[in-house]
């Protein structure tokens, strides 16, 4: 699968803030997103969940388990 260049920058910059700082939420959400947007279902499940565990806004938070819902097909 080839990669948009937005995408694999996007990817690439998540990755790197969460090396830098694995306490930040905010690259795991953006992962989720990402991984979705590329239709990696599996990936972005995991992302949004590892965000899930975060102390976060909770609106982002509902957002993200509505995602993992659209996901999963429920």
């Amino acid at each position: 699968m080839v990669i948009p260049k937005e995408y694999e920058k996007a990817l690439k910059d998540s990755q790197r803030a969460s090396s830098l700082d694995a306490t930040l939420p905010l690259p795991y959400y953006r992962r989720g997103s990402i991984y979705q947007a590329l239709g990696k279902k599996a990936e972005a499940i995991d992302s949004y969940q590892r965000f899930s565990v975060f102390p976060a806004d909770e609106s982002l938070k509902e957002s993200a388990r509505q995602e993992i819902a659209k996901l999963r097909g429920q």
